[in-house]
């Protein structure tokens, strides 16, 4: 819809996993290379984990995007609660396989087909995303799964990726046995304020823009950037609302007073969405960028600082007050004493002068 208004091709901020717009932070890089990684080499059960919105579900597509066709065969499932014997129809259906009346006539052929794949120079890859969801008793069936191998190799990958949930679920004891086959591990985390500014500045150029400057200021990018606490997904949703306000009120650049009206609208639509973030963002501090060093750098050396303050979409929030310790009264009851007996001595030095 605005595209155009900011000389864009394409939507920048569209909620969808697009591997194109993959922005490759460093939990991104590492955790695209643990998959790509775990597969290559046959490992036989990989686990990547990271909280909702992260773009888990993107690395996945950027490892689809990567995959040869004549080198893998890929069973993707993303609907994971399900039953043993549901997941073992579904696995023989992608496979070409007829579909066994029971998990015990399954077993054997997908024996047999694995390792007729195996043999055909391909690696099988079982890829179960929102993992978190899986029953124990299908994880279990995803154990007996991995162990088909030959001597020397697994003859089936299975990568599983999902919230932390995950994590928990393998710790269990009754789990023990699947969480001693996991042998890579990979986690995606939220994006930190200069990776932030850097997701929304690539997403723009990606999507035809010359520079960040083009579409939003400075400002209104850190207003995004600190308002998502770090999370792509929410980067996305805030940004798509303050470009849609740009292009309502004419604004291009997008200024910062704009988009911190935008972001307080949107995010006071709804209470359960607003306080996390709120609390969030009352953690985060401006952290100086280039100009403001230079400016600071010709300030007079004698001018104090001023007190710190923390800025929250407009609202300039002043430092908490610092209590005044006052000592009980046991502690300054001696100090009062010794203090008296100081004033009194040059008196009692004047009266035996006179004495005398």
């Amino acid at each position: 819809m605005y595209e155009r208004f900011y000389g864009l091709y394409r939507a920048p901020f569209a909620v969808t996993p697009d591997p194109s717009l993959l922005y490759m932070s460093r939990t991104h890089r590492e955790a695209l290379a643990t998959i790509i990684y775990g597969i290559e080499t046959r490992k036989g059960f990989v686990v990547c984990t990271g909280e909702v919105g992260t773009g888990k579900t993107t690395v996945i597509r950027a490892f689809f995007d990567q995959a040869e066709s004549d080198k893998y065969r890929i069973v993707y499932i993303f609907t994971p609660q399900v039953s043993p014997l549901e997941m073992a129809r579904f696995i023989c259906r992608e496979l070409g396989m007829e579909e066994p009346e029971s998990v015990f006539a399954a077993v054997p052929a997908l024996q047999l087909k694995l390792l007729e794949i195996f043999e055909g120079g391909r690696t099988a890859v079982l890829m179960v995303d929102e993992a978190q969801l899986l029953p124990a008793e299908t994880i279990e069936f995803l154990r007996l799964l991995s162990n088909f191998e030959t001597d020397t190799e697994k003859l089936i990958q299975i990568v599983l990726v999902g919230q932390s949930e995950i994590d928990a679920v393998l710790a269990r004891r009754d789990m023990r046995q699947v969480a001693q086959r996991v042998a890579l591990r990979a986690r995606l985390g939220a994006l930190g304020p200069e990776e932030s500014l850097d997701y929304i500045a690539y997403r723009l150029v990606a999507c035809g823009a010359g520079e960040l400057g083009q579409v939003l200021s400075p400002g209104a990018a850190r207003a995004i950037a600190e308002a998502a606490g770090g999370i792509p997904r929410c980067i996305n949703i805030l940004a798509d609302n303050v470009l849609i306000a740009g292009f309502g009120n004419g604004q291009r650049p997008v200024g910062s007073q704009l988009a911190q009206a935008a972001l307080r609208e949107f995010l006071g639509r709804s209470a359960a969405a607003a306080g996390p973030r709120l609390r969030r963002l009352a953690r985060w501090r401006r952290r100086p960028r280039s100009d403001d060093a230079e400016i600071a750098t010709l300030a007079p050396a004698a001018a104090p600082p001023p007190p710190p303050t923390l800025h929250f979409l407009g609202e300039r929030l002043a430092p908490p007050e610092v209590p005044r310790v006052i000592p009980p009264r046991s502690i300054r009851m001696p100090r009062l004493r010794e203090e008296a007996r100081f004033r009194l001595k040059p008196r009692l030095v004047l009266r035996r002068e006179q004495v005398g």
